[in-house]
C-alpha cells in the first residue's frame, strides 16, 4: 500500500493533504475521550471507595460496576486509538497504510460497545432489583429484561466477530471478504440501544407511583434511580444520524460520530449507575444535614441500607429522604401497610 495514496477517492476539485488534514473531529474525539476517560474513573472510584470502605459491604452490582469500568476505559481507549489512525479527518486525506489501522480499531469498537452497553445496563437494572425488593412481580420483570439484553448482546458479538469471512477483511480489502452489512449492525445497536434506554428510565416510573410518597420525593427518585434515561439523548442522535446519513464511504467521519455519541452513551450510564452510593460520601466529609436523614419530624426512606433495618447506622444509608407519611399505603400491591422496615430498599 502507498503512503501518498487516499484510502478514498476525493471529491472533485479537491486536493488531499497528507501531512496537514483538515481536523474534522479529531481533537473533539481526543477531548471527548480523555474527558470520559477522568470522570467515569473518578466516579467509579468514589462509588468503590464509599461502598467498601464507609458503607462496609461491597454488593453484586458494586462488582459488576468494577467490570463495567475496565469496559467502558477500553472502549474509550480504542475510540481515542482512532484520532491517531485517520479517525476525524476526510478518509481522502487518509492513506492506504493508516487507513487499515483504522478499521482495526473500528472492529474492535464493534465488539468491545454491545459488551460494555450489556455490562453497564445490567448493573443499572441490578440497582433497580435491590430498590424495588418489595415488589417481586417486578423484580421478575426486570430480571426477564436482564435475559433478554444478555442474550441480544452475546448473540450479535458472535455474529460480529464474523462480520467478514476472512476477518482480516474487514480492514484489508485486498482480500476480497464476504462481509455482512456494516450499515446493518449500526442500526440494530441504535434502535436496541435506545429501547433499553427508555426501559430503563421507565422502570421506576410505575413503581415508585406504588408508593405513598410526596410528588417532590418521587421526582428525586426518580432522576436518581434511572440513570440509564440520561443516555437516551446520545442515543436518540445516533439513531437519527444512522437515519440521516446511512453509511458514507467517508468512515473515518461517518464511523467517529456514531461512536463519538456510543461513547457519550456508556459514560453517562456509568456515572449515573456510580451516583446513589455517593451520598454517604458527601455526609461523612461536607456534613449535610438534610442528607443524613436527621429530620425527626417523620420516617424514613432509605435506600442502599444493608439490611440492618431502620436501626441501622446512618453510615449505612446510601440516600435517605424523610418524609411525613407514617403506615404509608402502597397502590395496587394489594399488601396492605408497608412496615417501617419495608421502606428500607438498598441499592
Amino acid at each position: 500500500m502507498s503512503d501518498t495514496e487516499g484510502a478514498l477517492a476525493p471529491p472533485e476539485g479537491v486536493i488531499p493533504n497528507f501531512k496537514h488534514p483538515q481536523d474534522v473531529l479529531k481533537t473533539i474525539n481526543t477531548v471527548t475521550q480523555i474527558s470520559s476517560i477522568c470522570l467515569v474513573t473518578f466516579f467509579v472510584f468514589l462509588r468503590i471507595y464509599t461502598k467498601s470502605r464507609l458503607h462496609g459491604l461491597m454488593e453484586r452490582e458494586d462488582w459488576l460496576c468494577i467490570a463495567s469500568w475496565v469496559f467502558v476505559i477500553l472502549f474509550c481507549s480504542n475510540t481515542l486509538s482512532m484520532s491517531y489512525t485517520g479517525g476525524g479527518v476526510h478518509q481522502w486525506e487518509v492513506t492506504k497504510h493508516d487507513i487499515v489501522a483504522y478499521r482495526k480499531a473500528v472492529y474492535r469498537g464493534f465488539l468491545i460497545y454491545g459488551l460494555t452497553a450489556l455490562l453497564v445496563k445490567i448493573t443499572l437494572l441490578l440497582i433497580f432489583t435491590r430498590i424495588f425488593a418489595i415488589v417481586p412481580r417486578a423484580v421478575i420483570i426486570i430480571y426477564f429484561f436482564i435475559g433478554f439484553i444478555t442474550l441480544y448482546y452475546l448473540l450479535a458479538f458472535v455474529i460480529k466477530i464474523r462480520i467478514c469471512t476472512p476477518i482480516a477483511g474487514f480492514w484489508d480489502p485486498n482480500l476480497h471478504p464476504s462481509c455482512i452489512n456494516e450499515y446493518a449492525f449500526f442500526l440494530a445497536d441504535s434502535i436496541l440501544s435506545l429501547v433499553t434506554d427508555v426501559v430503563v428510565l421507565v422502570i421506576p416510573i410505575p413503581l415508585l407511583w406504588m408508593l405513598d410518597l410526596p410528588l417532590g420525593k418521587k421526582v428525586k427518585v426518580v432522576a436518581l434511580l434511572a440513570a440509564g434515561g440520561a443516555a437516551i439523548g446520545t442515543s436518540i442522535a445516533r439513531l437519527l444520524l444512522v437515519f440521516s446519513t446511512g453509511m458514507s464511504e467517508d468512515t473515518t467521519i461517518s464511523v467517529l460520530r456514531l461512536t463519538l455519541l456510543a461513547s457519550a452513551e456508556v459514560s453517562i450510564g456509568m456515572i449515573c449507575a456510580s451516583l446513589p452510593a455517593l451520598n454517604i460520601f458527601f455526609r461523612r466529609y461536607i456534613g449535610d444535614r438534610k442528607a443524613n436523614g436527621q429530620n425527626a419530624s417523620g420516617e424514613e426512606v432509605e435506600l442502599g441500607n444493608t439490611g440492618e433495618g431502620s436501626g441501622g447506622r446512618n453510615g449505612r444509608s446510601i440516600m435517605k429522604w424523610t418524609y411525613n407519611k407514617v403506615g404509608s399505603k402502597a397502590r395496587g400491591l394489594g399488601r396492605g401497610k408497608i412496615r417501617r422496615e419495608d421502606h428500607v430498599l438498598t441499592a
